[in-house]
């Protein structure tokens, strides 16, 4: 996990610079990612995430790079599409973003492609390695899956469904029919949890609702980013950038895999959307820089105070994660359970009784 994490800065770097062909974006993208509270956090806590999203990030790397190249070597296409794959098998949210994304790049870029025997025959073993990790997800993990879906959850079947049915105010038959009933309901949900996704509390305040995936004082970017993001995304629609349709579909795919699932927004699930507005953060810091270019004193002051806020944001997570979180957080990361296994050694003709499902507490006993 921390190689990838460090993978990650050089391939947001290659990216940015194949994208923007500017070497200017491409260092600050490889330096918002190095600070970035959602890629130390996540890195350093070794979630499977990290490592598929490099993987992904990989995959887009060499996609691009045989789409932008002069020679159209489909060996890149092949290998683009097996990093893709390999996605699939390392971290579930992939199992969803990956096809759609996939499809929807090349739709996009369609023009761009040769479309020969070796391309179709990428596309071809591409589609084998889909088929191959839906079945093996569904022999293996199945069932996991299933409880997280908003589909399966019952305070969301009880809150859009049952609790609107049971209540005694006047009903048409119709519209209970139609709005009342399980998979109407969830879909609402779902489309709450989307737009949940985007929501400043989750991205610059505290986080998602998993409570050890957070730093639960601190957002999963900084303040600050939402500036650098707001120019990003307005310099990104007036440039009319070669990249926009690309970004914009990994924009609306990446937030899918969370949206489905009960306990939206998490950070784990959402992580796909991380370098995304690394690369939009850094478009915009180098458009508000490039803005202030002239060599005047009101633009180094606006410059000086833009970075002196930046590395003020940048300190107070550094306090908050290597100071306050092992006292703040340590509950939600299994602190304890060591310890109580030690003190049943001490009773060895008492039964054991754990409390409650969460965290699968009998693990650490057996």
């Amino acid at each position: 996990s921390a190689m990838a994490g460090v993978a990650g800065v050089l391939l947001i770097y290659f990216i940015s610079l194949t994208l923007f062909n500017r070497k200017g974006i491409g260092l600050l993208s490889a330096l918002l990612f190095t600070l970035s509270p959602w890629s130390i956090y996540f890195s350093r806590g070794a979630f499977e995430v990290n490592l598929a999203t490099t993987i992904f990030l990989g995959g887009l790397l060499t996609f691009i790079k045989y789409i932008y190249g002069s020679e159209k070597n489909v060996k890149l296409l092949f290998f683009s599409f097996l990093l893709f794959a390999l996605t699939m098998f390392t971290q579930h949210n992939y199992i969803v973003v990956v096809p759609l994304f996939v499809l929807s790049i090349i739709i996009i870029l369609r023009s761009k492609i040769v479309w020969n025997k070796g391309s179709f025959a990428a596309v071809g073993v591409f589609c084998l390695f889909i088929a191959t990790s839906y079945i093996t997800t569904a022999m293996g993990g199945g069932n996991k899956i299933s409880t997280l879906l908003i589909f399966n959850d019952k305070n969301v079947l009880y809150n859009r469904v049952e609790k609107l049915r049971g209540d005694k105010a006047p009903k048409n038959q119709l519209f209970e029919r139609i709005l009342h009933t399980k998979y109407p309901g969830a879909f609402y949900q779902i489309g709450q949890n989307y737009i949940n996704s985007f929501s400043p509390i989750f991205l610059f305040n505290k986080g998602g609702e998993k409570l050890a995936h957070n730093l639960g004082d601190f957002g999963n970017f900084y303040l600050i980013d939402a500036i650098l993001l707001f120019a990003g995304f307005a310099g990104l629609f007036w440039h009319k950038e070669k990249s926009l349709l690309l970004l914009l579909a990994w924009l609306f795919i990446a937030p899918i895999p969370s949206a489905v699932t009960r306990d939206a927004p998490t950070s784990t699930r959402l992580f796909t959307i991380m370098p995304l507005f690394i690369l939009i953060a850094s478009y915009g810091a180098y458009q508000i820089l490039s803005f202030f270019k002239k060599r005047t004193i009101k633009n180094y002051i606006v410059k000086g105070a833009l970075i002196l806020l930046f590395f003020i944001n940048v300190l107070f997570f550094l306090d908050i994660y290597f100071v306050h979180l092992n006292t703040q957080r340590v509950r939600f990361w299994r602190y304890g359970y060591r310890e109580a296994v030690k003190l049943t050694d001490k009773y060895p003709a008492y039964n054991v009784v754990m409390r409650g499902p969460e965290n699968f507490r009998y693990i650490y006993f057996l």
